[in-house]
């Protein structure tokens, strides 16, 4: 089940894969009142404690300001998955974002991440079929194997058959 992603109306977006949730916050937030991000935190919180041990990506990449509220948002998420002993990545591109997190001395407890590929890879989380920001085009481990496997009996073949006395 996927959540729109924020809009003007709706500065909050939530997007619930198989095997994790991200939480998206676009510019607008900053005008969001404490109401709605407070009912916001609590449908995300609702969601990770679904999860037995919920991965969860804070997609910050929009934002170009962060105030105390959208700061308190993600400290109410990161404590849930703390609960449920999960992982999060926080990721941004802005450097005033950067030095908010900073300031309030959460880089040293957040794994920061510059995009949410990035951030996938960091968690081993396998990316959707129609996400963007994920390379569904990566060779498989698996297949490389498989390759391998069936050169060396390829050779072991030709070896056995060329080695016979004629």
């Amino acid at each position: 089940m996927n959540e729109p992603l924020p809009t003007a109306s709706q500065p909050l977006g939530l997007v619930i894969h198989p095997d994790h949730i991200v939480v998206v916050l676009s510019p607008e937030v900053v005008d969001a009142g404490w109401d709605q991000i407070e009912s916001f935190g609590d449908q995300v919180i609702e969601q990770i404690n679904r999860e037995r041990s919920p991965c969860c990506l804070i997609d910050l990449t929009a934002l170009t300001y962060m105030g105390s509220s959208q700061v308190a948002l993600i400290v109410r998420i990161w404590k849930a998955v703390q609960q449920k002993k999960g992982a999060m990545r926080v990721i941004l591109e802005h450097p005033v974002v950067r030095e908010v997190i900073a300031i309030a001395g959460l880089d040293k407890v957040w794994q920061l991440s510059p995009s949410v590929g990035a951030a996938r890879s960091e968690l081993f989380l396998k990316p959707p079929a129609d996400d963007p920001h994920g390379d569904r085009h990566a060779p498989s481990p698996w297949r490389m194997i498989l390759v391998i496997l069936l050169l060396l009996g390829i050779s072991a073949a030709l070896l056995i058959f060329f080695n016979q006395p004629s």
